[in-house]
């Protein structure tokens, strides 16, 4: 297990803050869907964390240019034994 960062005093880059700010809206998106994972890669848990199992299959699910990053419309939620369901999509309303 790693541990904490230390603190710095340095300023980081351009790239470093584009790269903290994709990870931050990925970890965001899929920390709502949690338990969700818990059960749609459970076959994967033996081998990874939920987290990590869903992020294995998803690599690429943050699009756009730096700051102006979205969740790509494209994104595996599940991945076991049982066939997909064509033509499924899924929408997540963020209104208050």
């Amino acid at each position: 297990m790693r541990s904490v960062a230390k603190s710095t005093s340095k300023v980081p880059t351009p790239k470093q803050l584009a790269t903290r700010e994709r990870f931050r809206l990925m970890q965001k998106w899929r920390s709502q869907f949690t338990g969700f994972f818990a059960t749609t890669f459970k076959n994967h848990t033996h081998e990874h964390s939920v987290q990590n199992a869903a992020q294995a299959f998803d690599t690429g699910i943050v699009a756009g240019e730096y700051p102006a990053y979205y969740i790509y419309a494209s994104k595996v939620v599940s991945n076991g034994a049982l066939p997909g369901l064509p033509g499924l999509i899924m929408q997540h309303n963020t209104a208050k």
